[in-house]
């Protein structure tokens, strides 16, 4: 990509810097050399401001606080395993043990080798240096200062695809170790230059030899084809490059490995491929969920994950709310048992949708063909929810909302059929279609009809589905645009936006049914929990979470109980014009009964579902208000 004109200006200003920094260091000029200095702040915010093309890189810069978090959280892992006799429980610890065990930790630390694979302007590089150097400086105070910082330089690696921001760490880092006036020499700044190089770590085939491996690599589907042809001769998995370092990395070093990364992987379908290749590699020591605030320009919320070299004995994972709010324990790395077929030829499959069958067993029920572990963890449960959600997916049937038995479902308008629409739209309810959207017009088994259209005004062609049938047919309609399932079952012509599914049946009851089943309390928990890792960030349901919902099939009596209190409910807010009252509410309640009495959902257990569930959703608070 070639530069514009302001990466031009920058590009050369940091040339300028760089060379300056060079010709007076040179020189021995300390005044000189101070001016520079003086400048990298500005220089570095300058870089991470304007450097656009960066951003397009797929690369999000870490706060110090963050970079120190997690080098320290990784180091400390390092020190327990070299020192597993010792007690070290925090890094300051190591100033509590005896004389002869600091020893020990100071050779450690003195010969500790450590890299950032995608280094950026050197914030990781930088946390390390200075936590490296502040603990052996108090572990033996009588060693020079200037040797110490030179030896902790020397075990310190970057490599980073920018030069500029190669050269940001050069400075950066060199900064660090002249803070003392006297302190200003040429063999600290080669030390840098030989140590912090431009290289494409994603593309590196050969094993390397760090200790400590930190960073927050770069984002997104972002890889040449080159990139991803090499990675995929090495099965690496690169639908997105931060999954790519994760599995390299494993080959890079013989000790910890501490990234910053999005929660994409730990959840979702479409990353059980890589989940595999991690667990099959790897062993997952710690999990801290970051959120969403971390990064402006993200749209994912993130995750700190240090992991280590697959080992015999399987540690626990433990998971974390950032920073040391404890959550829940994985014991022996076991976070999932569920399965799922990926054979395309299977009857329950659809690969244009990416749903295919999940199940408990080795080989799929449906086909016969052998199964692959899913490996979802899970990181927003404690250990109790994560109980009632083990049972949930073990009493429930997760195909039950299959393509073979449900073939018709579909999301709402968008593009040029509502673009249409909105042409011909009325603020009124007098036209042959309501039209409804998601944000203002739907909730829980009701939905407020103040526009309408002649729906015959428009060709069926441009409309989804066959000759309106997903509008004017009986049908359950499902919030898209949320992670819990707000459901409506309908008999009236009602068109809707694309942040709505449309499910058809021939058997309507099966629609009511399964309108009482995704309203109910059980799987609004199960949604926000068993399929959610997000913290503030919203994610759609898609259709594959949605057929996956683990539904247990009713019995004659259950169902027309479901049937008989959806209707009832549905009639009884159309007169309330929405407005919950204390019969609805008994009315809804008693859903969720018959669902905790399906699902064998115990006393104690309940008690904690709608505890949790009501403190999240303000729905559910109202409707058990006076409870």
């Amino acid at each position: 990509m070639p530069e514009n004109n302001d990466q031009k200006k920058d590009s050369i200003e940091y040339k300028i810097v760089i060379n300056e920094l060079e010709k007076v260091i040179h020189s021995n000029n300390l005044s000189e050399i101070n001016k520079v200095l003086k400048s990298i702040t500005f220089i570095e915010k300058l870089f991470l401001k304007k450097y656009t093309s960066y951003y397009a890189e797929g690369v999000y810069f870490t706060s110090e606080d963050i970079a120190d978090f997690i080098f320290s959280k990784s180091l400390l892992f390092f020190l327990k395993e070299k020192l597993s006799d010792l007690n070290l429980n925090v890094l300051n610890d190591v100033f509590k043990v005896e004389k002869n065990s600091q020893e020990r930790i100071l050779r450690i630390l003195i010969n500790i080798k450590i890299c950032d694979p995608a280094c950026g302007s050197g914030v990781f590089l930088l946390s390390a240096a200075k936590i490296v150097f502040n603990l052996l400086d108090s572990l033996n105070s009588q060693i020079n200062k200037l040797d110490l910082k030179k030896k902790v330089l020397t075990n310190i690696f970057g490599y980073d695809i920018n030069k500029i921001a190669i050269n940001l760490s050069i400075i950066k880092l060199y900064s660090w170790f002249s803070k003392n006036k006297k302190e200003k020499n040429v063999e600290s700044l080669e030390i840098l230059k030989n140590n912090l190089t431009v290289k494409n770590s994603i593309i590196l085939s050969e094993n390397l030899d760090f200790d400590l491996i930190v960073g927050n690599p770069p984002y997104g589907n972002i890889l040449s084809n080159e990139e991803k042809n090499l990675l995929k001769k090495e099965k690496v998995y690169y639908n997105d490059i931060y999954c790519a370092f994760l599995l390299k990395a494993i080959n890079w070093c013989n000790g910890i490995i501490g990234f910053l990364v999005p929660k994409s992987f730990l959840i979702r379908q479409n990353y059980s491929e890589f989940r595999n290749q991690l667990l099959d590699k790897a062993c997952l020591l710690e999990i801290y969920d970051v959120g969403s605030k971390l990064f402006k320009k993200a749209t994912n919320e993130v995750q700190i994950v240090l992991y280590e070299r697959k080992k015999e004995k399987m540690p626990d994972l433990k998971i974390y709310d950032f920073p040391d709010k404890y959550i829940s324990t994985y014991k022996n790395q076991k976070v999932d048992s569920l399965k799922v077929c990926f054979n395309n030829k299977c009857p329950l499959s659809k690969r244009s949708k990416k749903i295919y069958v999940y199940t408990f067993e080795k080989n799929c029920p449906f086909c016969g063909s052998e199964t692959s572990n899913l490996n979802r963890i899970r990181i927003k449960q404690k250990n109790g929810i994560q109980q009632i959600i083990q049972k949930i997916e073990k009493s429930g049937d997760m195909n039950f909302i299959n393509t073979k038995d449900f073939p018709k479902m579909i999301r709402g308008e968008e593009d040029k059929g509502l673009k249409e629409i909105r042409k011909i739209l009325k603020k009124d309810i007098t036209g042959t279609c309501c039209f409804v959207n998601a944000k203002s017009d739907f909730k829980y088994y009701y939905l407020k009809k103040n526009k309408s259209f002649n729906i015959e005004e428009i060709s069926p062609n441009l409309l989804k589905g066959n000759y309106y049938e997903y509008y004017t047919s009986p049908k359950l309609l499902i919030k898209h645009n949320n992670i819990i399932p707000e459901a409506v079952y309908t008999t009236e012509r009602i068109c809707f936006t694309s942040s709505i599914y449309s499910i058809l049946h021939d058997n309507v009851d099966e629609l009511k049914v399964l309108c009482a089943f995704l309203n109910s309390v059980l799987i609004q928990f199960y949604c926000f929990y068993g399929i959610n890792n997000q913290k503030n960030t919203t994610i759609n349901l898609n259709q594959y979470m949605i057929r996956h919902i683990p539904i247990v099939k009713p019995s004659d009596t259950e169902k027309k109980r479901l049937i008989n209190n959806v209707e009832q409910i549905q009639t009884q807010l159309y007169n309330n014009h929405g407005e919950l009252d204390s019969n609805i509410a008994q009315l809804c309640q008693e859903i969720d009964n018959i669902v905790f009495s399906i699902y064998n959902i115990k006393k104690e257990e309940q008690k904690l579902v709608l505890m949790t569930i009501n403190e999240q959703i303000f729905y559910f608070k109202k409707l058990y208000q006076n409870n």
